[in-house]
């Protein structure tokens, strides 16, 4: 009995770290997304319709009102977290009982 419980312990042990791995990457996936759309942002600012966006952004940061350039971003990036699970929860129409 007692190896069996070392043999739990290790395999709790080994579960905790595949945990954390997976915690690492989606931190760097999503910090990947985040500069992936900055980029997009930054590449759109040519186009008069799209880069307005990118523009007042810009604006916004350089001025004394960084503060509501932050939350402007932050309120973009929340409404699209909404959306993706609001998309995302659409598939299952049934509730599962725990």
């Amino acid at each position: 009995m007692p190896n069996q419980y070392a043999e739990l312990g290790s395999l709790f042990l080994e579960m905790k770290e595949l945990v954390m791995y997976l915690q690492l990457y989606m931190t760097l996936s999503g910090i990947n997304i985040i500069l992936m759309l900055a980029r997009i942002l930054k590449l759109m600012d040519f186009q008069p319709r799209l880069g307005r966006a990118w523009q007042i952004l810009l604006a916004l940061s350089q001025s004394s009102h960084a503060t509501r350039a932050y939350s402007v971003l932050h309120d973009v990036i929340k409404f699209l977290t909404y959306i993706a699970g609001h998309v995302g929860g659409c598939h299952s129409t049934q509730q599962t009982r725990v």
